[in-house]
């Protein structure tokens, strides 16, 4: 692999995937520059560790790209505006987080047709209101911050209802295992990482059928599952059951540990009111992590949105990713970071111009190799 192959990178990623979905990922990568910003968190990865940081760490997204943000229901049945996959969560500089966000806006704003004006203008929102929300949790307790539930997220984001559309990318006819490793003992070593009351809450539901699934684009050909639990005829519970590997961010030692658990505590740390159905378990070989299925979950769909949505749209998400970062006591060190560099904004609008160039060259470079092996 040469210093910056960002095919080899994917390649590399994909040498333990179903073989059979390695071309589906490719294809959906190869759409857009969007998409394939959103399945190239390696590549990112790749790049951001040669970007000078302020040395100040927390619990990182990993992928806070504009579409890994959405609605999901509380467990209190009320819906929050939030992260809403983190694959790839682990503890890292705040700035990857910032600028992996900052870059899909920039991406994401030839999607809605917004001119350089407003580029510039929605890439230095993402910036700013991420500083703006920084600054306020700093001002609060670290129960304040704790509790938060997004500033600017919570009382912009439902003016966007009107173009949210279900997640998700549909099924593909390729050949998928029949998810035979998923047992009755792998759902019970999962109920096992719940909590007393959501163990007891499930006691009374069985293993009844599991379905292969494929979702995303970064997540296709992992391992994912529907799991449906009955209790009676008309009373099931449907989890979702993804592999979970090593994340593209995390330094190689976290690679040891069970990476199901990696995410669902990074999950917890990072989404107010988290699913309560969150677990992990493993089974042949594999690290799982366990969600509920369609549990309320709606994403925007970029292409309902304007050139000014696309502004506040940033707003809503940058102030978002700033409440999670600071959740676990992060607000002042990042204040701190912020004030010593006067060009933060700046900054990371050249850097998210950049690197929305470098991602249409990577797009370019996987349609002609899908291209030249037709």
């Amino acid at each position: 692999m040469t210093e910056r192959d960002p095919l080899a990178l994917l390649a590399a990623q994909e040498v333990d995937r179903l073989a059979a979905l390695v071309p589906v990922r490719r294809q959906r990568m190869a759409a857009s520059p969007l998409a394939f910003l959103r399945g190239a968190a390696v590549v990112m990865a790749h790049d951001l560790r040669g970007v000078p940081t302020s040395g100040v760490t927390t619990q990182l997204c990993g992928d806070a790209h504009l579409l890994n943000f959405g609605f999901h229901a509380t467990p209190g049945r009320r819906l929050v505006f939030a992260i809403e996959d983190p694959d790839e969560t682990a503890v890292g500089p705040w700035e990857w987080d910032v600028l992996r966000l900052a870059a899909s806006v920039a991406v994401a704003a030839e999607v809605v047709g917004a001119g350089r004006r407003r580029t510039q203008e929605a890439i230095e929102v993402t910036a700013g209101t991420y500083a703006e929300r920084v600054a306020e949790l700093r001002a609060v307790s670290r129960l304040d911050a704790w509790f938060a539930t997004g500033g600017e997220g919570s009382r912009r984001s439902l003016h966007l209802a009107r173009t949210l559309h279900e997640s998700g990318l549909g099924a593909t006819e390729a050949s998928l295992p029949n998810g035979a490793e998923i047992d009755g003992t792998a759902v019970a070593s999962y109920l096992a990482t719940l909590s007393d009351d959501r163990d007891a809450l499930l006691a009374g539901y069985r293993l009844d059928t599991v379905a292969a699934m494929v979702v995303g684009i970064g997540s296709v050909g992992l391992r994912c599952y529907s799991i449906r639990l009955r209790a009676s005829a008309d009373d099931t519970i449907t989890l979702e059951a993804k592999e979970a590997v090593a994340s593209a961010i995390a330094p190689p030692a976290v690679a040891d540990g069970h990476q199901g658990e990696r995410v669902v505590r990074g999950q917890r740390l990072l989404q107010p009111d988290a699913d309560p159905l969150l677990g992990w378990f493993s089974a042949a070989g594999r690290d799982y992590h366990v969600r509920q299925l369609h549990d309320f979950r709606f994403q925007v769909r970029l292409d309902d949105l304007r050139p000014r949505d696309l502004v506040a749209y940033s707003r809503v998400c940058a102030s978002t990713l700033a409440t999670a970062h600071c959740r676990t006591g992060a607000a002042a060190a990042i204040a701190d970071a912020l004030a010593r560099d006067a060009g933060f904004v700046g900054d990371v609008a050249s850097f998210a111009r950049g690197y929305a160039e470098q991602t249409a060259r990577d797009h370019a470079a996987l349609v002609a190799a899908l291209r030249e092996a037709l």
